[in-house]
């Protein structure tokens, strides 16, 4: 560091000693500049000043650089400065001793860092106009360069003026050179170690390049250099590569050599390699050869005992001067390996046969190949085959192999001496003997032979023979049949020819089950399955062998179903009448079926062949005469014995059909006799003018002119006369008109389907007295349609979808017909659905006939549908003003009103006929039809599932006459009141004749039928079943003083919540109850069957009581009340009590009397196992008690007060657990006993 000083001289004035006080000066900075710096270089320099005290000075400053600082005692500026503080600084300098102060700004320089950058660049031997340049930065950037130490490459010198090394390197010069450069800018100075490097002369070291081979995979060679400066990039100069190999810059050449890279070989190349500062080249090959192969792939054979055998091993590819060989593995004794000519050879000794496995390698010093080949010693030949396969006459395809071992295996036969059999030849090659043995080859049997075979080293011969049979033949050419369940079945197979030593199978196919094949004897046997014709016929092929032939034959065996007469009874014959009656058989062979008949009348024969009986029994033949009819079908034969009823003619019962039924003018009928019973003369009226038009049995007629007819048969036979009328039958139209809601117009004209009307309304508008309209299916929202008196024949059809209805819809807007004028039963409504109609006004007419109101008329009803009508009277119909309908062939369903769910007629009579009534409903009486001072005829009716207060299925009131026949009452429903099915009201005449109520119900009385106040009732032959009331009669009541009488009805399973679980003979009412069965009806109150009470009289006769509970109050069968009760040869069986006395009656006052009557079998835990009578006038006659038992007193009877008059009675076997084991009897007013 250099040190600048700067001095401050102080002048001090004079002073007067000890006059005069001391002056002190401003302080003044004398230092004017200061000397520059350098980065990263130490520095100093001290300010000066004058003046003030400078004892107590006090420096500081700003602006240094960073690095440098002041001292503030003696004004020193020091330190070194930063890196990066290089350029101009102002620098303010302060000083102060406390009072006075100076201050002053300099200019500091500060130069960068002095520093040599350079490098000396790399030399080489030899090289000219080498040149090296030192540079400098930072300092002054006035330079002056020394070489310090170190001595330069011969040929090169120093310029330190221009800082230059120069010159031309001298040969043997390579090395390195280290070198100290100084230079200075006279503020700083720096020195820098150098190397100056010499290298060697470039040059490649590599001079030949490794073989390759085609396909090589992997080969590699690294190129080679020396010199330079050691960092060498390589490239091809020219030349090229062989195929696929590629050149690194590094000098690796690698790759995967081609497949067929040899056929370019040698592959002459430069190659040149630089060191950025030297390149040189030098000229190269690679050469590549063939893959190396051994192309030997077998060894020749030989065989045991052969001299001079010699076998060479070649290769090819590689390089063929370099082959070494080699071999491993045995070689058979006498032969020798020579590995220089790559040979085996010698002479192989006796006993060496086998194959030797053999390994041989070959390599060229590059590749190394190994192939591994076996050589094989043959033993000597011999043919083996001692026998061969006979054949027979005419056989194809005969196939014999003759065999032979040793030897090379490759065989060539031939016949030495003798002949094969004709048609047969022997392949040289195979030694196959093969052909189609001529047809009568078995002539000359055996062949004698004798064969040669040779592998062309060695001859072998075998004597041989061939024998020929006859052909083997299958002679069965059928089976017999079996049938289902034959026992003992059996059939023998046979065959001819071959060797008659025979094994027999199923080749395919199947026996019929249970039958097996003796394998031996041919015989099919067993016992067929009894279900076996299910899969007949069975069909299946046979073979048979002999050990040299097979033969099949195709067979099949039909197993019939049993043969049986399937007739079980024949039809009865008439006298007087031809009869004809075919017996039919099922199973076996019907195309073979043979009838006979043994044992008939003399008048009666059989058809052979189809079975038929027929003759005519002659009069007075009448009666039953019994025969046999047998068939046979050849295998089975069955026969049955028959009964023929001869009846006297059965009287005729005339019924028919006729198509059509309708048309236009003229319209031609085809009437069908459908009568049955014995008719020997029919008479037509087709026109009702009382006059026979045809006495044909099926006759046609032609209609001339419009309108209604009634068309009536009569038939007659030997036993009368019977007749059918078939009112309104056929309809004569004088127009023909067609509506069709979807597809029509109502300005059309009608005439025809393209030309329809479009409403119904038109429709009736335009027709007249006998004309038919036609009404296409689709939906018409109509309403009061109206055919003001007309007779006008409305037909619905299925025009546009098979088996539609048209419906007419109302919407709830109205009803759907209006009748008031007078219209006649020949105004006809047939196959409409009506619904929606609806009539809730406030009056008459607006309150009756949600569909139809017939106010005064007689129209026709048939085929229609009633759906979802309402009015406040008659929910689809209402009747009055004496109007009298006729309703056939309707299903009302769902229609509801106040009274008359379906139907209400008043002051009218109807007639309906094979009606449904379902699920209709009122809110007071009458759920399918309520009739008011009416007369109405039911026929074949079905109610089901309606409801109402009172009469679920029907109510008729105020004198009403009701006839129903062959009508069905189900689930039918008085939710408030009496007659689940029918409620019948005051005065009045219900009849019902064979009508079934099931299941019907009523909240209070009359589960099936009530008939109440005064009414009349005659039930005949109805069936009542699982009906219920709430209270009493479970099926049927008569209340207050009715009158009713039950002929043949069916009483089974009812019940009632009170009493009465089937009848219910209730307050001053008449019962008359005549053969009629009770079979299982409950009552929880008394009385299982019946209940009587209040002075009613019950007379019943020829009925059954069966089972019958009363679970309280007594009487399983019946129970009464101050009633008279009589009963006429009626039976009491099984009827029950529990908690009450009177295990079949209970009867408490009035009059009870048994006539001829059996009481059997009833019980009770309480008093009167049979009776319990209490002051009662108890009348028995002639009847019997058996088996009775009671838990208390009386077993068949007990009686308390009243009195007792018992006449030719029988009891037997009845018990009671205390006294009266038939009878109790208590304070009798009167009793007797007589002849019991």
């Amino acid at each position: 560091m250099r040190k600048v000083s700067i001095v401050l001289f102080a002048l001090v004035a004079a002073v007067s000693w000890g006059c005069k006080k001391e002056k002190i000066r401003p302080i003044r900075i004398e230092t004017t500049v200061l000397p520059d710096a350098a980065e990263c270089t130490p520095y100093s320099c001290t300010v000066t000043a004058t003046g003030g005290k400078p004892a107590n000075y006090q420096w500081s400053a700003t602006g240094l650089p960073s690095g440098l600082d002041i001292e503030p005692s003696t004004g020193e500026i020091s330190g070194t400065p930063a890196s990066g503080t290089a350029g101009s600084h102002t620098v303010t300098v302060t000083v102060t001793d406390g009072k006075r102060t100076a201050q002053k700004d300099f200019t500091l320089l500060v130069y960068a860092q002095l520093q040599i950058t350079a490098t000396l660049p790399d030399g080489y031997e030899g090289q000219t106009a080498y040149s090296a340049v030192l540079t400098a930065t930072g300092g002054t950037g006035s330079y002056t360069w020394s070489l310090r130490s170190g001595t330069l490459p011969s040929g090169l010198s120093w310029d330190a003026a221009t800082a230059t090394i120069s010159g031309d390197i001298a040969a043997g010069t390579a090395g390195d050179y280290p070198l100290q450069f100084e230079v200075t800018d006279g503020v700083q100075t720096v020195v820098a170690n150098l190397t100056l490097t010499v290298h060697a002369e470039l040059q490649i070291t590599t001079t030949v390049l490794p073989d390759g081979c085609e396909g090589q995979t992997g080969y590699s060679a690294t190129l080679t250099a020396a010199g330079g400066t050691g960092s060498y990039s390589w490239s091809i100069a020219s030349g090229s590569l062989p195929p696929l190999l590629n050149f690194d810059s590094s000098g690796l050449i690698s790759g995967d050599i081609a497949s067929t890279a040899s056929s370019g070989s040698p592959y002459n190349f430069t190659v040149e390699v630089t060191d950025g500062q030297q390149k040189v080249q030098a000229n190269l090959s690679i050469t590549v050869y063939a893959q190396l192969q051994i192309t030997t792939t077998s060894l020749p054979s030989g065989y045991e005992g052969q001299g001079g055998y010699s076998a060479a091993i070649v290769a090819s590819g590689g390089n063929s001067a370099n082959y070494a060989w080699s071999m491993s593995g045995t070689l058979p004794s006498g032969l020798s390996w020579d590995a220089a000519t790559a040979t085996i050879s010698g002479d192989i000794a006796a006993g060496t046969a086998g194959d030797y496995p053999l390994r041989f390698e070959v390599t060229d010093g590059m590749q190394t190949v190994v192939a591994n080949l076996t050589l094989t010693v043959h033993a000597e030949m011999q043919i083996t085959t001692t026998s061969l396969p006979d054949g027979y006459d005419g056989e194809t395809g005969y196939s014999a192999t003759l065999t032979a071992t040793g030897g090379a295996g490759s065989y060539s036969w031939n016949i030495a001496s003798g002949n094969l059999p004709p048609n047969l030849i022997l392949d040289s090659s195979t030694g196959v003997i093969s052909g189609d043995i001529a047809s009568n080859a078995s002539a000359n049997s055996p062949y004698n032979f004798t064969v040669e075979v040779t592998d062309g080293q060695q001859t072998a011969q075998a004597n041989l023979s061939i024998t020929v049979w006859e052909e083997l033949q299958i002679t069965t050419t059928s089976l017999p049949d079996g049938y289902d369940g034959q026992t003992g079945y059996s059939a023998t197979l046979t065959a001819t020819g071959g060797t008659g030593s025979y094994s027999w199978s199923i080749a395919s196919g199947n026996l019929p089950p249970n039958l097996i094949l003796d394998s031996s004897t041919g015989v099919i046997s067993g016992d067929i399955a009894s279900t076996a014709s299910s899969s007949s016929p069975y069909n299946f092929t046979v073979e048979v062998t002999d050990g040299q032939q097979t033969a099949q034959a195709n067979l099949s065996i039909t197993v019939w179903q049993q043969l049986q007469i399937t007739t079980t009874s024949l039809d009865d014959a008439t006298e007087g009448f031809a009869y004809s009656y075919t017996v039919t058989a099922s199973g076996g062979n019907s195309s073979s079926y043979n009838w006979s008949v043994s044992g008939q009348p003399s008048w009666l024969s059989i058809d052979a062949a189809t079975g038929e009986l027929s003759g005519t029994p002659p009069t007075g033949s009448a009666g039953t005469c019994a025969f046999t009819v047998e068939v046979t079908d050849g295998v089975q034969t069955v026969s049955k014995q028959f009964d023929l009823a001869v009846n006297t003619p059965a009287p005729p019962k005339a019924d028919f059909e006729a198509n059509p039924i309708y048309g236009t003018a003229p319209l031609d009928v085809s009437f069908t006799d459908k009568s049955t019973g014995a008719v020997t003369q029919w008479e037509w009226d087709f026109d009702n003018d009382g006059k026979v038009d045809s006495t044909q049995q099926n006759p046609t007629w032609t209609y001339s002119t419009a309108g209604w007819y009634t068309v009536t048969l009569e038939v007659t036979g030997p036993r009368g006369t019977d007749t059918c009328v078939k009112k309104m039958y056929v309809l004569v139209a004088k127009n023909l008109y067609y509506v069709d809601g979807a597809n029509g117009d109502d300005g059309n004209g009608g005439t025809g389907w393209g030309d329809a009307f479009a409403t119904i309304g038109k429709a009736l508008s335009v027709a007249d007295d006998y004309d038919l309209v036609l009404v296409a299916d689709a939906t018409y929202n109509e309403t009061d349609l109206n055919f003001n008196g007309k007779k006008i024949y409305l037909k619905g059809v299925d025009h546009n979808t098979k088996g539609a209805q048209p419906v007419i819809d109302c919407q709830q807007a109205g009803r759907a017909f209006y009748f008031g004028s007078g219209e006649t039963e020949d105004s006809v409504i047939d196959n409409f659905t009506i619904k929606n109609g609806k009539e809730d006004g406030n009056a008459y007419p607006d309150t009756a006939g949600g569909a139809i109101l017939i106010d005064v008329g007689c129209p026709t009803l048939a085929n229609c549908t009633f759906n979802s009508n309402y009015a406040l009277e008659g929910g689809a119909i209402y009747c009055d003003g004496g109007s009298h309908p006729k309703i056939q062939g309707c299903v009302f369903t769902q229609n509801s009103a106040y009274t008359g769910g379906a139907i209400f007629v008043s002051n009218s009579a109807v007639d309906i006929s094979e009606c449904t009534f379902q699920s209709n409903s009122v809110s007071i009486d009458g759920g399918a039809v309520f009739c008011k001072a009416s007369n109405a005829t039911i026929n074949n009716c079905t109610f089901t599932d309606n409801k109402a207060d009172s009469g679920g299925g029907l109510r008729c009131e105020q004198g009403s006459v009701v006839n129903m026949s062959e009508c069905v009452f189900t689930q039918n429903k008085a939710t408030a009141g009496d007659g689940g099915g029918v409620s019948s009201l005051g005065t009045c005449t219900l009849t019902l004749q064979s009508c079934d109520f099931d299941s019907n119900r009523a909240d209070a009385k009359g589960g099936a039928v009530i008939i109440d106040s005064s009414g009349t009732a005659k039930l005949t032959d109805c069936t009542f079943t699982s009906n219920h009331a709430g209270h009493r009669g479970g099926a049927v009541t008569g209340w207050t003083y009715s009158n009713v009488t039950v002929i043949g009805g069916t009483f089974k399973d009812n019940t009632a919540q009170g009493r009465g679980g089937a009848i219910g003979c209730l307050t001053h009412t008449t019962f008359e109850i005549t053969n009629c069965s009770f079979d299982g009806n409950i009552s929880y109150g008394g009385g299982g069957a019946v209940y009587c009470t209040e002075s009613s009289d019950l007379t019943m006769t020829d009925c059954s009581f069966t089972s019958n509970k009363a679970n309280t109050g007594g009487g399983g069968a019946l129970r009464s009340y101050q009633s008279d009760v009589s009963a006429t040869d009626c039976t009491f069986q099984q009827n029950d009590v529990a908690g009450s006395g009177g295990g079949a009656m209970l009867c408490d006052g009035g009059n009870l009397t048994l006539e001829r009557c059996q009481v059997v079998d009833n019980r009770t835990d309480r008093e009167g196992g049979a009776l319990y009578c209490v002051d009662v006038v108890l009348t028995l006659k002639h009847s019997t008690f058996t088996s009775n038992r009671c838990g208390q007193k009386g077993g068949a009877v007990f009686c308390y007060q009243g009195s007792c008059q018992v006449q030719s009675c029988e009891f037997s076997d009845n018990q009671a657990n205390t006294p009266g084991g038939a009878f109790y009897l208590k304070d009798l007013t009167n009793g007797t006993v007589a002849s019991c």
